[in-house]
């Protein structure tokens, strides 16, 4: 089974910053495989994957912060916010997962990917654009 029969598909358009578009790939596998793994029911993989997943959301959301600091972006903290929301979000499952063992279900995971894109398409897009008009010609990175 894949994860596109779970309504979990990669959807994120590339927002021309490597760095970002790289973290939003790897984001949309975690929860692809997310998605599996709840269906298979195998408590240990999906326990792995989970952390996997904040632990990678934490170093991405850093990453972007650094590189709107450095670009000094007018939306750094708002953008922050949504972070801290979802990070917030994300040890609240965790501390379920923990406690309760149970599993995130397919909608919860779904609503993860929902937000994601939601950020994507437009914190982060326009993030990317501010970073491109202003930095363009020498790049920025973290």
């Amino acid at each position: 089974m894949g994860a596109l029969e779970f309504g979990i598909e990669p959807s994120l358009v590339p927002l021309g910053v490597s760095e970002v578009d790289r973290d939003h790939h790897e984001l949309e596998t975690l929860l692809a495989q997310l998605s599996i793994a709840s269906v298979d029911g195998n408590r240990e993989h999906f326990t792995k994957l989970f952390n996997d997943m904040i632990e990678h959301s934490r170093d991405h959301f850093a990453r972007e912060e650094i590189l709107m600091r450095k670009g000094r972006c007018p939306s750094l903290e708002l953008h922050s916010q949504e972070h801290k929301a979802i990070l917030d979000r994300l040890a609240r499952y965790a501390h379920a997962l923990m406690l309760k063992r149970q599993l995130l279900r397919l909608d919860e995971i779904r609503a993860l990917g929902t937000w994601l894109q939601r950020h994507a398409d437009t914190a982060d897009k326009n993030m990317a654009a501010h970073l491109r008009r202003h930095y363009a010609p020498s790049g920025i990175s973290v």
